[in-house]
């Protein structure tokens, strides 16, 4: 039998296993792999360089390292701040991903810009199986866009706005970047002010996480005011990166993260609540004094549903009326009295109420109203203009009449006047200066003699109107004398009487100063001639003298007496003379 034997040589062998060692070396130096953990490293490894991050010696998160050619650093160095907004939103924001493709975007994001040997990169990239190369490239593209948009400095952007008297909402809240682009996911602290809280809690601040098309917040209050809102987020990416100096010559650079930063926003201020207006009419612009003052007050522009406290004050008297109307009442401006009423608001906000004041008004001048009412809740506190025409009231002293007959007692067909003397008019033009004063005054009667004179008001009731009055203007106060003159005919009791008028200045009649007839200083009597009961008795003087003085009947009749008073007395003394014969 034979036995075959076999030599195994030693070398050959030795010299086959070197070739499959370095088969196996290169295999792992040219083959890109994905790393999940190899030296803390995140991404590929092709040719000697990682497309991705790391996490050398003495460092506690992922870096990228910067100098392409050179070797990993050995040990850890001091950062110097480096900045660039663009790499520190994303170093910030993706380097401590595990996904080895958005890791390897990262790395060519930072490389791109920092790299010492970035062609040697670039090589090393285009090793990458295509469709890794693709993935990664996806990744910077967005990379490249986030950075655009996203990176610092930060604001906070909200918008303020009332919806009702006593709520609004904030829209648009969110976190966004120096481009415009809004930050998602991003910790807000939201604070209001002025009273104001928000609807989802009842507190004035809320807390939430920020979205990429903003968030609309309702918000309510219970009182007037001044309404804004802040809003502040904290750990957001900063404007600069630390780069990290190589430890030893021909280690390479590494980067981290640099100082984070916040953001910060205030909203627009919005005056919360309502601020009612006002208009009024008083009853009466031009009147007599003795009256109330009344304003009739229309509201809107208030709360609806009300009630409004509303106090109309009155002010006078005033010697004359404002020219202009002011914004507020002089701090002189006498007070005649203050009137307060609850006035009902309806859902449109309007409501009315008329305010009377309880004094009667005793003096001549101007009178102001002016509405006002106090802050109370979500209504702010308003008032009218002081002076307006519309709430001010001229009242007047009334003028006073007396008149005075120019003859008590008159011959039928003799002349009679009046003369009227007349007092408040100069007041009543100077308050009412083109307002306007007429007179009117006639004659009344006859009426029977009561006794031995003429009655008084009440029997010159029903008397006729002799005539037609005399109209005067009256443009101050005075005596009229000569007014309304007259040539009463018929016997009895006469009397003048009639009016002054007071008027606007557009014609309307104010008031009228009534002057009844029957007063006794304006009546008088016309008295008819008596008729003789018997023919009167001739003067002596005319039967004794001669005829020649006399009408010529008269003279006939005085002779004819002379000659029988001769007859007679020739007689009588022959009587006379035959008696005393006798007697002797």
């Amino acid at each position: 039998m034979t036995v075959l034997r076999f030599r195994v040589h030693r070398r050959p062998l030795l010299t086959v296993g070197l070739v499959v060692a370095v088969l196996v070396l290169w295999t792992l130096m040219f083959t890109p792999r994905a790393h999940a953990a190899w030296g803390g490293r995140i991404g590929y490894a092709v040719g000697g360089h990682t497309i991705g991050t790391m996490r050398p010696p003495g460092y506690g998160e992922q870096v990228v390292c910067i100098d392409s050619r050179n070797d990993l650093p050995s040990s850890a160095t001091g950062g110097v701040s480096h900045r660039d907004p663009g790499i520190a939103y994303v170093i910030t924001t993706y380097s401590q991903t595990t996904d080895p493709d958005l890791a390897g975007a990262v790395a060519y994001f930072v490389k791109k810009r920092l790299d010492s040997s970035w062609a040697a990169f670039e090589k090393a990239f285009s090793g990458l199986p295509k469709a890794t190369q693709d993935s990664i490239m996806t990744h910077e593209r967005r990379l490249e866009d986030e950075a655009a948009k996203l990176s610092a400095p930060f604001v906070a952007a909200l918008t303020l706005r009332q919806t009702s008297p006593g709520a609004g909402v904030v829209e648009g809240v969110g976190v966004r970047g120096a481009g415009g682009g809004p930050l998602a996911g991003v910790g807000l602290s939201l604070v209001l002010s002025g009273g104001a809280v928000w609807d989802d809690n009842g507190t004035p601040t809320l807390t939430l996480k920020s979205t990429t098309s903003g968030r609309s917040l309702a918000w309510h209050a219970s009182a007037a005011g001044e309404v804004s809102v802040s809003a502040s987020a904290k750990n957001l990416p900063g404007d600069a990166v630390q780069i990290h100096p190589a430890p030893q010559a021909g280690e390479q650079r590494v980067v981290t993260q640099g100082a984070l930063s916040s953001a910060h926003g205030t909203s627009n201020v919005v005056a919360l609540g309502v601020r009612p207006s006002y208009s009024s009419q008083v009853d009466h612009p031009i009147a007599a004094v003795g009256e109330a003052l009344s304003d009739a007050v229309s509201v809107t522009d208030a709360l609806p549903g009300g009630p409004l406290r509303v106090t109309t004050t009155f002010y006078g008297p005033l010697a004359s009326c404002p020219e202009v109307p002011v914004a507020t009442p002089p701090k002189d401006a006498p007070v005649f009295e203050a009137v307060t009423h609850d006035i009902t608001i309806g859902a449109d906000g309007k409501g009315t109420a008329r305010f009377l004041s309880s004094l009667p008004v005793k003096a001549a001048g101007c009178y102001i109203g002016v509405e006002s009412n106090a802050t109370s809740g979500l209504t702010l506190a308003a008032a009218g203009t002081y002076g307006r025409p519309s709430e001010t009231s001229l009242r007047f002293v009334l003028p006073t009449l007396a008149t005075a007959v120019s003859n008590r007692s008159i011959a039928p067909g003799a002349e009679v006047s009046d003369a009227v003397t007349i007092t408040g008019v100069t007041d009543f033009l100077r308050l009412v200066p083109k307002g306007s004063a007429s007179l009117s005054i006639g004659l009344s009667g006859p009426v029977a003699v009561n006794g031995s004179s003429c009655p008084d008001a009440t029997g010159f009731a029903k008397a006729a109107v002799v005539g037609v009055p005399q109209a005067v203007a009256v443009t101050a106060d005075g005596t009229l004398t000569g007014v309304a003159p007259g040539r009463p005919a018929g016997a009895g009791c006469y009397s003048y009487g009639g009016d002054m008028r007071l008027l606007a200045p557009d014609g309307t009649v104010l008031a009228t100063v009534n002057h009844a007839p029957g007063q006794a200083s304006e009546s008088f009597l016309v008295t008819a001639p008596v008729a003789p009961t018997s023919p009167p008795p001739a003067p002596k003087r005319a039967i004794l003298s001669g005829a020649a003085d006399l009408p010529p009947a008269e003279a006939a009749i005085g002779a004819c007496l002379s000659g029988v008073g001769a007859l007679v007395g020739l007689g009588g003394w022959a009587w006379v003379t035959r008696t005393r014969r006798r007697a002797s």
